[in-house]
């Protein structure tokens, strides 16, 4: 008599929602620390990257404003991004508006901007199938 495949793999102890998203904080952190090394690197850059692609909401925001302030012709540093992220908790849980400038600190982003991006963007898109995989076996094994 076979058995299902399914019954010889027994169960993993470890629940799919309690398994860590992948990401790369500190690749977002290294990207973003370049960017406000060389803003020129945003011209550079073939990778459609968004904000909503870091998994770090905070690198999310940096992002979005850097983007802003770029697309407005302004030089984006931590000194120029300070005024924006004064009052955000986030970003005091970080140590404030001195994280900005701790981006910035080792320069590690400036040796790889483009790969760093594509990182990003790859991890958010893993993010998005792990989601879309979840969502479907949470709807398989809801037989209500």
């Amino acid at each position: 008599m076979a058995s299902s495949p399914l019954l010889l793999n027994p169960a993993p102890t470890e629940s799919p929602e309690a398994r860590a998203l992948p990401a790369n904080v500190e690749a977002e952190a290294a990207f973003l620390g370049a960017l406000l090394i060389d803003n020129r690197i945003l011209e550079d850059m073939q990778t459609p990257l968004r904000p909503e692609h870091f998994f770090a909401p905070v690198h999310g925001r940096i992002f979005e404003r850097i983007l802003a302030l770029v697309d407005r012709k302004a030089v984006v540093t931590p000194v120029t991004l300070k005024p924006y992220f004064e009052s955000d908790e986030a970003l005091s849980e970080l140590g404030g508006t001195a994280y900005l400038a701790r981006l910035t600190a080792d320069g590690q982003g400036l040796l790889a901007p483009r790969e760093l991006a594509e990182q990003v963007y790859d991890l958010a898109l893993l993010r998005e199938l792990v989601t879309v995989g979840r969502n479907l076996v949470t709807g398989a094994m809801d037989t209500r």
